[in-house]
């Protein structure tokens, strides 16, 4: 990548990928401070390049953004520092501009929320406020008047750090973090091993917009925050892949939240059932992520930057030269879900 980033958003637009704003250090030195950039950066897939495009007005990471149908990029909430309140900021990017448009922001500043287009309208949804208070709720946006409404739909459970994408008319938002600050609070373990009540959800809300309604879907088969959900199709029809994240852990010399996680699976929407697929080969957190189709018919899914091991709600100390002083990635991982036949025949004439 072009620079080691956590905190930032990722969009798709035909083969290109949009990576915006997020955290970044001088010279990438562990000793300054992390610093929130305006940066935007696009990667095209075919070329495998990254070129600089239009800057954001201001700094801003753990935001959210999305593409409407017309092409045009929004960006949405985010902190221009880890102790900031959330920003009310919102910004356009017109398809082809130079300069994103600043317009008004939503009613309720958020960050560590997730944002998708639906039936031509905006939506954000979780995270967290200007008081730390996690937030189940969701928010509107239409383009077309230029104004903001409260929606009717929002998570059974609100959830910051969370991560969403389309299926059809629906919104599913997955994982994230219930209780703040996460703490083991029992010994569950979803099928991955992972902790499943030390405050992050493996909970899979599905909001439909064409029927108004709020379901749960199967949980994800292990639970985090701040990992990734792309839509794919696989050969049983849509699918999610969602991957990554932050877990909690009381073990080890370092415990506390900011442990990274490798796993993935792969949501089966038509039969409601999670794939575990092959793992990501560095654990990340707080990272970008994108599908693309390749010529040969698969899905590339690529993960951009992130953060490696870290800690906050330690109970013991990491020394000064440890990793677990949240350091930022710069590198990309791509997955290709190859589908291959289950018999071979051979014929001979």
């Amino acid at each position: 990548m072009y620079n080691a980033t956590s905190d930032l958003a990722v969009v798709s637009s035909g083969a290109v990928a949009y990576l915006i704003g997020g955290y970044v250090r001088a010279n990438n030195d562990l000793a300054q401070q992390q610093q929130a950039t305006p940066g935007v950066w696009l990667y095209d897939v075919t070329a495998d390049v990254f070129t600089a495009g239009p800057p954001l007005p201001t700094g801003l990471a753990r935001g959210a953004a999305a593409v409407a149908d017309n092409g045009d990029l929004y960006f949405a909430g985010g902190r221009d520092t880890q102790d900031a309140i959330p920003a009310a900021s919102f910004f356009r990017l017109p398809r082809g501009a130079a300069q994103w448009t600043a317009l008004a922001g939503p009613p309720t500043p958020r960050s560590d929320h997730c944002a998708a287009f639906v039936d031509g309208r905006l939506h954000v949804v979780g995270g967290y406020d200007s008081d730390n208070a996690i937030l189940g709720s969701m928010e509107s946006f239409d383009p077309r008047s230029g104004t903001w409404s409260a929606s009717k739909l929002a998570l059974p459970t609100p959830r910051g750090d969370c991560a969403c994408a389309v299926l059809g008319s629906a919104l599913h938002v997955v994982g994230g973090v219930y209780a703040f600050p996460p703490k083991i609070s029992g010994t569950d373990t979803t099928a991955f091993g992972v902790v499943q009540n030390g405050g992050f959800s493996s909970e899979h809300a599905v909001l439909d917009f064409a029927t108004g309604t709020v379901t749960t879907a199967a949980p994800a088969p292990y639970a985090a925050g701040d990992a990734a959900l792309v839509p794919v199709v696989s050969r049983f029809g849509a699918a999610l892949m969602y991957f990554g994240g932050e877990t909690f852990s009381d073990k080890g010399p370092v415990q506390g939240t900011m442990i990274p996680l490798h796993y993935a699976a792969q949501f089966l929407a038509d039969v409601d059932v999670w794939v575990p697929k092959a793992p990501m080969s560095q654990a990340r957190f707080r990272f970008g992520a994108a599908a693309f189709p390749t010529v040969t018919g698969e899905i590339s899914v690529l993960a951009f930057g992130g953060g490696q091991l870290c800690h906050d709600y330690d109970k013991k100390q990491a020394n000064a030269t440890s990793n677990a002083a949240c350091n930022e990635m710069a590198s990309v991982e791509n997955y290709i879900d190859v589908d291959l036949p289950r018999i071979f025949l051979y014929t001979a004439n």
